[in-house]
């Protein structure tokens, strides 16, 4: 099975929880669009916590397409917490994105586990300033997928 996310265009929803590193937990839910178009992929999404609206954080995504063959590829990152540039990595099941803030001060490692075509569980963790400041874990599920569900927690 070849990975989906990022690699095609399409609409995700995730759902999931973060932890700081004070162990106080907190859940978030987005939704994040890449498109494929005039020689580069784009990605926009948007998460926030859980019934707040307030705490919404939005990032635009510019992807480098990935080459034949190739198993990484670049990506920079316009946001709300500022810019960042970093690589996809395909290994296997699994897709990473490392990147690092423009002014160095935050660093994230994220890793996507394919589940199926339609599916993948998402493990992530931001160190700002070099000590961890909080850990994530989520599910995307492409949008209109016969394995999205509705706004119920997914576990």
């Amino acid at each position: 099975m070849g990975h989906t996310f990022v690699l095609q265009p399409g609409e995700w929803s995730f759902n999931g929880d973060f932890t700081d590193a004070g162990g106080q937990r907190a859940s978030f839910e987005g939704r994040t669009l890449i498109r494929h178009e005039h020689g580069i992929w784009t990605g926009d999404s948007w998460s926030q916590k859980t019934g707040e609206p307030a705490s919404r954080f939005e990032n635009h995504y510019r992807i480098q397409p990935l080459a034949p063959g190739a198993l990484a590829t670049s990506w920079t990152c316009v946001g709300t917490a500022g810019r960042s540039a970093g690589q996809f990595v395909l290994v296997e099941d699994a897709m990473f994105s490392c990147g690092r803030s423009e002014d160095g001060q935050n660093e994230i490692v994220e890793c996507l586990t394919q589940l199926s075509a339609d599916r993948y569980s998402g493990r992530s963790l931001l160190i700002r300033d070099g000590k961890l400041f909080l850990t994530m874990s989520a599910l995307l599920i492409r949008a209109g997928s016969a394995e999205e569900v509705g706004p119920e927690r997914r576990s």
